[in-house]
């Protein structure tokens, strides 16, 4: 983790909030739409919110992100950022995720649409032996 160069998170409702919590325990700034009273709303609105933030969506919600991220650069409009997961165990996105953090700025984030899938964790030299 890079101290004040990495990414902050807002996961969408159909994140398991656990995941936000486990991100804040391990030291990243993670909010879920429920915390933020904010349950409900539209894809558009939730990523407005993000955008206004500067929080990178977690969502796994990806043809409708990946509609509504055309939509905003089509506008000119921007965000933080959009990261889409497949549905897996709490333990599997939290590697991957705590991966794909750990490797990126928040400014390399901007306007980008990730599948987070795609961020697999390296081995170590130690892992090897």
């Amino acid at each position: 983790m890079i101290p004040g160069l990495t990414a902050r998170l807002l996961l969408d409702e159909d994140v398991d909030p656990a995941v936000a919590e486990a991100l804040r325990q391990g030291g990243y700034d993670a909010l879920h739409v429920v915390e933020a009273a904010r349950q409900g709303l539209s894809d558009d609105a939730q990523l407005a919110f993000a955008a206004a933030e500067g929080l990178v969506l977690l969502t796994h919600n990806r043809n409708d992100f990946l509609e509504l991220a055309a939509i905003w650069w089509d506008q000119g409009r921007h965000h933080a950022g959009i990261i889409h997961a497949q549905h897996a165990p709490v333990g599997k996105l939290l590697r991957l995720l705590v991966t794909l953090l750990d490797r990126m700025t928040a400014e390399e984030f901007r306007n980008v649409v990730l599948p987070l899938e795609a961020y697999r964790q390296q081995r170590s030299k130690d892992d090897l032996q």
